[in-house]
Order: C-alpha cells, then sequence, then structure tokens
C-alpha cells in the first residue's frame, strides 16, 4: 500500500513524501504496524526497496497488549477473543519467515 501511495500521492495533489497513517481500535493496531514495521524486508516480498516508511502515526486506542491482565476480554464475552488468538496465533506455526501467511 504504502509504494502505491508514494507513486500516485501527486495525481491527487498530496505530497507522497510525507505520510501520516492513523487508525482507531483495530485500525490503530494496524497503522502502529505500519509505522513500526518500515522497511522491514520480509514484510516487502518484491518490493524490498520500496520506502515504507511514514512521518508519524496517530493510534487511537489500538488493541497492542494481548496479555489481558485486566481481564477485559473476560468481562467483555465468553472468551471468544482469547481462545482464537490461542489456537490460531500461539499455536500456529507459521514457517520459516520466507512468503506470505493467511490464517
Amino acid at each position: 500500500a504504502m509504494k502505491w501511495i508514494r507513486s500516485n500521492a501527486p495525481r491527487y495533489g498530496a505530497n507522497g513524501d510525507f505520510v501520516v497513517c492513523s487508525g482507531e481500535s483495530a485500525g490503530g493496531h494496524l497503522a502502529s504496524m505500519l509505522a513500526l514495521t518500515s522497511h522491514d524486508k520480509t514484510l516487502q516480498p518484491g518490493f524490498e526497496e520500496a520506502d515504507t516508511s511514514v512521518k508519524g502515526c496517530v493510534d487511537l486506542y489500538g488493541v497492542h497488549n494481548f496479555v489481558d491482565d485486566q481481564k477485559h476480554f473476560e468481562r467483555r464475552d465468553d472468551g471468544a477473543f482469547m481462545r482464537f488468538i490461542e489456537e490460531y496465533v500461539v499455536r500456529h506455526k507459521i514457517g520459516d519467515g520466507s512468503g506470505t501467511h493467511v490464517f
């Protein structure tokens, strides 16, 4: 997405060299991941040399702590979210780190 934004920004009257991302809740988490993983070549297969950095990130109450020591998820529902994380993320072997993995 960042490669496309930088390449196409002038068509929309934007400056492709000054990109700020933002999001709230899950979007805040994704915006933070974009900001924190810039130039990670393992996440840029096929365009490793593209500039994926952002000038800033506005994260509005993004979810970042999956430990949940305050038991928010237990109070909200039947624990479905934590069961999903445990079954599909914690116990899922992603592989050797190459390629894209969707689950």
